[in-house]
């Protein structure tokens, strides 16, 4: 194979392998995109109850190690997580227009965006803070279960020379 043959294959494979959409279509539209699906997104997103998934494990941990946690103390430190994450989460969720638009083409936010505009959509959107919530305990057990056995290897390996 000549060097102009070998030239022109490597062009039609790079030329075909770039998906069209993310040549002609620019970052500001998929930033643009990305705000619009990341608002509406926001909008199903019961924001209370998915921080409640990140105080209710440690709660249960702790409850499970013998010690009662009363409604009116897991009351106070939901009141504490609520003030503490509500407006950082609501800036970490909005951060991701930025980020999707770097990893999706226009298409791809826009399917989003058009799922999530449907009932099983929002019903998704709504539904994910139970999802987490119901598995969470068991990552939270699985982390702390397997930090003893890592913890050492981690150290062995930044203590490597």
């Amino acid at each position: 194979m000549s060097f102009k043959s070998l030239t022109a294959a490597v062009a039609l494979i790079v030329a075909t392998s770039t998906p069209f959409m993310a040549i002609s279509e620019t970052r500001e539209e998929r930033v643009e995109a990305a705000k619009g699906y990341v608002e509406m997104s926001l909008q199903d997103l019961d924001m209370k109850a998915l921080i409640q998934t990140m105080w209710k494990p440690v709660v249960q941990m702790i409850e499970s190690q013998g010690k009662e946690v009363s409604a009116e103390k897991q009351d106070q430190i939901d009141a504490l997580y609520q003030e503490a994450f509500t407006e950082p989460m609501y800036e970490t969720m909005r951060g991701q227009t930025e980020i999707m638009a770097d990893l999706f083409t226009l298409d791809e936010i826009q399917a989003l965006a058009d799922f999530y505009a449907t009932e099983h959509g929002r019903a998704t959107m709504t539904k994910l803070p139970q999802l987490l919530e119901a598995q969470q305990p068991e990552i939270m057990q699985m982390v702390q279960t397997e930090m003893g056995t890592l913890m050492p290897k981690i150290i062995a390996i930044i203590d490597a020379e």
